[in-house]
């Protein structure tokens, strides 16, 4: 009987020993999942991987800059866009002010044989960049090209590409220079799309032609 009751109160410590293992167990993969954080250069949630751009292998991602060249279409000044997080390409233009609108209409708007170059920031990153466009671009209220950075109802076009980065994302486009809530980089006072496109924080990634 001794046995027998010896046997019975061992396996039941081994059975209250295996059940609390498990539940440490899954309360220990419960915290993992629960404590996740995102990292580095993951888009937000809510970003969406798209197709590619015409004739290349590059996927359409939230936070890309495209820069077209001087040209008619450009008025000679050059033009950029960024990609919002619905994968529309965000700008501001004289006929906008501020427009959304899919790749293909936005290549509409331009002549057969122009050039459009792939930006992405080195490194990761530009979902916020994106989100920031997207709750932005309505605000613009005018296109004005007059000094100073910070003021979103009147912009233009690498301005507004500036300040997507800026605030969205806390990186500063044009100098590297550290992001600040007070002021903007001393001495900033226009953002020009050649500024953009050698910007020191992105990278090339391929370019397109309208055909």
């Amino acid at each position: 009987m001794k046995k027998v009751s010896f046997s019975f109160i061992f396996m039941m410590s081994v059975l209250f020993v295996f059940v609390l293992s498990s539940k440490a167990h899954a309360s220990s993969e419960s915290v993992t999942f629960n404590t996740y954080l995102p990292k580095k250069g993951d888009i937000g949630i809510n970003a969406e991987i798209g197709p590619t751009y015409p004739g290349t292998n590059v996927y359409l991602m939230p936070g890309d800059i495209i820069h077209n060249p001087k040209s008619t279409s450009t008025y000679f000044v050059g033009h950029v866009a960024i990609v919002g997080p619905d994968l529309k390409l965000r700008h501001s233009h004289p006929y906008g002010p501020g427009i959304s609108e899919t790749l293909e209409l936005y290549m509409s708007n331009f002549a057969p044989g122009d050039k459009f170059t792939i930006l992405r920031p080195r490194g990761g990153g530009g979902a916020a960049a994106a989100a920031w466009s997207k709750n932005n671009v309505n605000n613009i209220r005018a296109y004005n090209f007059i000094p100073g950075v910070r003021v979103v109802g009147d912009n233009y076009c690498s301005k507004f590409v500036w300040q997507a980065y800026y605030f969205g994302e806390h990186r500063e486009l044009v100098s590297n220079a550290p992001y600040s809530d007070l002021v903007t980089p001393i001495g900033l006072q226009y953002v020009y799309p050649s500024d953009i496109l050698n910007s020191p924080i992105l990278a090339k990634q391929g370019t397109f032609y309208r055909k």
